[in-house]
């Protein structure tokens, strides 16, 4: 919390900046400030758009939201007959058991269903497309 002395010493900050300026040349001085710190706000809120990852459902298919639960090992083991790979690099470990196998829900449709092979393995699912550079949309 800022005290009074310091809410005035940037008021005379300003005051005195904006007295260097003769008449309506202030105004217009000001004017320009303005705008160009409304610019330069409005140039930053659009970078952080185009930087903000956008959830996909497969590759290149986005959606509003999506939501995954990962069954355990016990309940749902292996990936139900699908191949595991890694699709972000590195090699598949050699576990005894493992449980990859998903249940998914969409804006395109909130029931939560089951999904195909696993998770995260390929494009082909919503935590292996967000994931993948390069199919950013």
């Amino acid at each position: 919390m800022s005290s009074g002395g310091d809410e005035r010493k940037s008021g005379k900050l300003l005051l005195h900046v904006v007295k260097e300026f003769p008449g309506r040349t202030r105004l217009t001085a000001m004017c320009l400030l303005w705008c160009a710190i409304g610019m330069w706000g409005a140039g930053l809120l659009a970078a952080q758009d185009a930087l903000a990852p956008v959830p996909l459902l497969t590759s290149g298919q986005p959606v509003n939201w999506w939501f995954v639960f990962k069954f355990n090992t016990q309940t749902y083991p292996d990936c139900g007959g699908a191949q595991r790979t890694c699709l972000f690099g590195g090699t598949v470990q050699p576990y005894q058991s493992y449980g990859q196998q998903f249940a998914v829900a969409s804006s395109l449709d909130g029931t939560l269903r089951q999904g195909g092979g696993c998770v995260g393995d390929t494009t082909t699912d919503p935590l292996g497309a967000t994931l993948d550079r390069k199919s950013v949309v």
